[in-house]
């Protein structure tokens, strides 16, 4: 029997890293990047969800809906594998719903490796060398990303406190130290089945199109102290820095195990 696990958080917050963890260790496990909304946007009203299945709402209909209504860039349920697979999986997901067995897993990284991150993937690495007449238009994004980030981390947030018994927290800089710990953390907190041994990721984990398909993971180099040892700070730059730190709320923050100081 499948245990779903929707996930939540960020986009650079390790997302991948963490779906590929729970394939490899724990194959019962279907990992909701894009059914029931996508990843990166603020959930679904779980209860009203539950309300109205066990009201007799029609399951496929129902988690399609949902779905849509957060709709990933990459969801299309008029493609074929994406509609035959929520197909497959609506019945048993749709029992899991209303007897409240969906668990649900938070990704996030500390806000200034965040910001690095996703300067990183706006582009202004390179911009920075070839355009830096464009700067202040990425900080207008960045600053943008920001708001963006508090807002969805604090409807993540309700829902955690809505669900204290079924949500966990899971921080890129401890998955990063010790995948094995997180792990068994996870399959104590949401009920999961513990396997005799477990198979740490090894590499980088390319996003995924779509949750019909597996995980790729390239066996390439990665520097983790890069993050855990916070040596991303020297490659931002003080406007970088002056907008994360003036624009991310960190009283939110201190709620999830980070603050302001550098």
């Amino acid at each position: 029997m499948s245990q779903f696990i929707k996930q939540y958080g960020a986009r650079r917050t390790g997302t991948n890293l963490l779906r590929a963890m729970l394939q490899i260790n724990c194959p019962n496990c279907n990992v909701l990047m894009h059914i029931l909304g996508d990843k990166h946007q603020k959930p679904i009203d779980f209860n009203q969800l539950r309300d109205e299945l066990r009201s007799g709402a029609n399951a496929l209909e129902k988690i399609k809906q949902v779905t849509n209504l957060r709709r990933a860039e990459t969801t299309d349920l008029n493609e074929r594998s994406q509609n035959t697979y929520i197909d497959e999986a609506s019945c048993g997901l749709a029992e899991a719903i209303k007897n409240r067995q969906v668990f649900i897993l938070i990704s996030i990284k500390h806000p200034y490796a965040w910001g690095h991150s996703i300067m990183k993937w706006f582009g202004y690495q390179q911009a920075k060398k070839h355009a830096p007449y464009q700067a202040s238009e990425y900080l207008k994004s960045l600053a943008t990303a920001c708001h963006q980030f508090n807002h969805n981390y604090a409807a993540w947030l309700n829902l955690a406190e809505e669900l204290p018994d079924r949500a966990l927290v899971v921080q890129h800089e401890k998955l990063l130290q010790d995948q094995a710990s997180v792990f068994f953390d996870i399959c104590k907190v949401l009920n999961l089945p513990r396997p005799a041994s477990f198979t740490a990721v090894s590499g980088i984990v390319f996003p995924t199109h779509w949750d019909n398909e597996p995980t790729e993971v390239h066996y390439l180099p990665f520097n983790h102290a890069y993050y855990t040892n916070k040596n991303y700070l020297a490659a931002l730059t003080e406007p970088e820095l002056a907008v994360i730190k003036n624009t991310i709320d960190w009283e939110l923050m201190r709620q999830f195990g980070y603050d302001s100081a550098i």
